[in-house]
Parts: structure tokens; sequence; C-alpha cells
């Protein structure tokens, strides 16, 4: 069994969670979903749900708004096919939905990475405060009702931590990896049937 208490070295193990959560959401790389930590850390150290999850959920948001603040530091050398992706994303929330905070409630309990949202926020293609709120308060959720449901697919995680990596944990690292690259590769701007730029410049609030 995964020892988290002896990873974290004395630490508040809640604490421990929370900046793992931070750290993953604040840099664009295949890593695992949040709620997937969140589970690990509810199985093996057997924390309250509701201060990891939702402090797990703003520890994601603050990271995901760090990670937006690198895009617009740095657009010149983000690649075109992830600006393409992010614009359409925001061109689809301002043209579907009258709010666009509405699309990122939607989106954001979707099982899949929200890179273009803050990609689209760090490019001012989507409000900044409205966006990090509503992704907050549905991965809140979301979150909550993952690592209730998680005990199945907790173990190949707690594998990949304790460094028991059997073929059904490397099997499962790669297949999220996979899954991250090709959800990246995706020609949102054709299947959302929109125009890239539409969305552009949008207002902070």
């Amino acid at each position: 069994m995964l020892n988290l208490q002896a990873v974290v070295e004395g630490a508040p193990a809640l604490v421990v969670a929370w900046a793992i959560v931070f750290a993953m959401n604040a840099v664009t790389l295949p890593l695992p979903p949040a709620w997937m930590v969140l589970a690990t850390f509810r199985a093996y150290t057997e924390l309250a749900l509701l201060p990891l999850t939702i402090g797990g959920s703003l520890a994601a948001a603050l990271g995901r708004l760090l990670f937006a603040w690198q895009v617009r530091a740095f657009t010149g050398r983000l690649p075109a096919d992830a600006q393409t992706n992010a614009q359409a994303l925001a061109a689809a929330a301002h043209s579907r939905l009258r709010w666009p905070w509405l699309f990122v409630v939607v989106y954001s309990f979707l099982p899949i990475s929200s890179d273009a949202v803050f990609t689209a926020v760090g490019l001012g293609a989507l409000p900044l405060r409205s966006t990090l709120v509503a992704f907050f308060l549905a991965r809140s959720v979301y979150n909550t009702l993952m690592v209730v449901a998680a005990g199945p697919v907790v173990s190949n995680l707690a594998d990949v931590f304790a460094g028991r990596l059997g073929w059904r944990s490397v099997g499962f690292v790669f297949l999220a990896i996979g899954a991250y690259v090709l959800f990246l590769k995706l020609p949102w701007a054709r299947w959302l049937r929109v125009q890239p730029g539409s969305g552009a410049n949008a207002p902070v609030g």
C-alpha cells in the first residue's frame, strides 16, 4: 500500500495535495487529471472530502491562472494549432451561448483538458474573472463527484506514485498521454464551425 504520509515527510497531506494540483495546472503537460490526485490522497490519507476537493479545485483554478499568464507572456512561442483551437473555443463560447462563462461551466464538466480554455484566456479571447470563477465552481462539483466515484482507478495512480509500474499502470499512463496529445491536435475550428478570431479581445470580467 502506498504510504503518502511518508512521501509528504510530515507536511500536512491536505496542503501537499493542493500544491500538487496547483503545479499540475500551472503547466501544459500530459498529467493525470486533478481528481485522480485528490482521489489518491483521499483513499490513502483519509482526508475530509469537501476540504480536499474544494481546496483542490481552488488550487487548480490558481494554477490555470498562472498558466494563462504564461500564455500571455509567451504568445509568440505558442504553437499555431494551439492558438487556433483556443480561439475557436472562445468563438464558440461567444456565439453559441449568451454568457461565455456558462460555456466554461459546461466545458469544465467534461473529462478533457482545460488547456484550450485558459489558452484563450491568455490570448484575451475569453474574460479572465468570470472564466476563472466558472471553472472553480464547476470543477468543485465535478472533482467531488469524481473522487467519490474513483475507487476502481485510484490503484493505478497509486502504483505510479509508489514506483510499482506494472503493465496495467504503464498502459494507463500511456493511454492518458495519448488522449491528451490527441485532444490538442483535434480540429476544433472546423468541428465547431466558427471563425477562430471572432472571440478575441474579450473583456477582463
